[in-house]
């Protein structure tokens, strides 16, 4: 049997003997890398990015750690993609001047970006009940909306939404 600092770089293993004796006082389920960078050690050496988490196992006489490792390359390198494209996304929006909302329908709650609020006239990007939305619709507009809205959301439908209506701002009218 080896000891857990068999599987980490020699550099760490000293001081991770504190960590160790600290979570055994206090032992409870979480991830060991909360942001930071961990590495562990192949058989061959190398070594390699991973994220750990912890979770204590009690039995009437011991206390044992289940330690799960998980390859962290992978999800580093989704997350980054990810920032990326939310990157992309964020100057494609500014360059098309586009204002950006989405509508919660398990809380009829409509969440929008600042664009979208200074266009509405609106206070604040907080959020919007769906009622407080409709009032900014022209009146003329409410049904057509209402309609595209209700064939998007029936699951027999292709889920397209597509409406065009005219927006009174509160502020100006």
């Amino acid at each position: 049997s080896l000891k857990v600092e068999a599987l980490m770089p020699t550099q760490h293993r000293d001081h991770h003997r504190i960590y160790r004796n600290a979570y055994n006082r206090k032992p409870e389920k979480r991830s060991m890398s909360n942001g930071r960078s961990l590495t562990a050690l192949r058989s061959d050496g190398q070594e390699f990015p991973v994220d750990i988490s912890l979770t204590p196992l009690k039995t009437d006489t011991q206390l044992y750690t289940l330690a799960t490792f998980y390859p962290s390359d992978r999800r580093r390198e989704a997350e980054e993609a990810f920032r990326n494209s939310e990157e992309r996304l964020k100057l494609a929006k500014q360059a098309a001047q586009l204002a950006i909302f989405d509508f919660d329908s398990n809380h009829n709650v409509l969440h929008w970006d600042e664009d979208m609020s200074t266009l509405w006239g609106a206070e604040s990007t907080e959020s919007v009940s769906s009622k407080r939305f409709r009032t900014f619709i022209h009146p003329e507009d409410r049904k057509a909306r209402q309609s595209a809205l209700d064939i998007a959301i029936d699951p027999a439908s292709s889920g397209e939404y597509h409406s065009e209506y005219r927006v009174i701002n509160p502020v100006d009218g």
